[in-house]
């Protein structure tokens, strides 16, 4: 598991790594699916989840990238 801060956006979440770089995107991709992209070792990964991000608290969204990065 890396380390990671999460900082609330316009369009969703993102989590930086200590650097500052960009390593998760949490962002609502349409009615009833929210979309996470995050880094891999070898570029990125999207994955597709059911539900409204805006009844997503941030404990929420931490344990779901919990299990992705």
């Amino acid at each position: 598991m890396r380390r990671y801060k999460l900082f609330k956006t316009t369009t969703g979440y993102e989590a930086r790594n200590a650097k500052g770089e960009a390593i998760a995107f949490v962002s609502q991709d349409g009615p009833g699916e929210i979309r996470v992209d995050y880094e891999i070792p070898c570029g990125w990964e999207k994955e597709k989840f059911e539900g409204d991000l805006s009844k997503w608290s941030e404990k929420d969204i931490r344990n779901m990238l919990r299990t992705l990065i």
